[in-house]
C-alpha cells in the first residue's frame, strides 16, 4: 500500500497475463497505467482513459506514454480518477453481487 500510496504511475510490462492484480490494485489506488496490450491487462486497462496499453517490446512507445504522464499532472489525475471508479467493478462486494446474480439466474440459488 505505501509504495501504491508514493507512486504517481503505475508501469507494468509483460508479455502474457490473467487478471493482473497488480494493475486493479494500482487503479484502487488512482494511479495512471502503462502496461502492455495482452489479454487481461487490456481488458482492465482503457485506453486513453485509463492509461496507455504499449507492446512488451516497443520501448519507444513505452516511454512516450511514460513522458505524457510524467509532463501533465492533470492527464495522470484524469487517469487516475477514472482507473479508480472503474476499479470498483473488481472490488469483492462487486464480485459477490455479480456471482450471486449468476446463480440466481441459473437457478442454483
Amino acid at each position: 500500500d505505501r509504495i501504491m500510496q508514493i507512486s504517481d504511475i503505475f508501469y507494468h510490462q509483460s508479455f502474457h497475463e490473467g487478471l493482473t492484480m497488480g494493475i486493479i490494485e494500482a487503479m484502487h489506488f488512482a494511479l495512471p497505467v502503462v502496461s502492455s496490450n495482452v489479454r487481461g491487462n487490456k481488458d482492465l486497462i482503457d485506453e486513453d482513459k485509463g492509461g496507455f496499453l504499449t507492446e512488451p517490446l516497443d520501448m519507444a512507445s513505452q516511454i512516450e506514454a511514460l513522458e505524457k504522464l510524467m509532463d501533465n499532472k492533470d492527464l495522470c489525475q484524469k487517469m487516475g480518477s477514472y482507473n479508480k471508479e472503474k476499479s470498483e467493478n473488481y472490488s469483492l462486494e462487486s464480485v459477490k453481487k455479480q456471482l450471486e446474480n449468476i446463480y440466481k439466474e441459473n437457478g442454483l440459488i
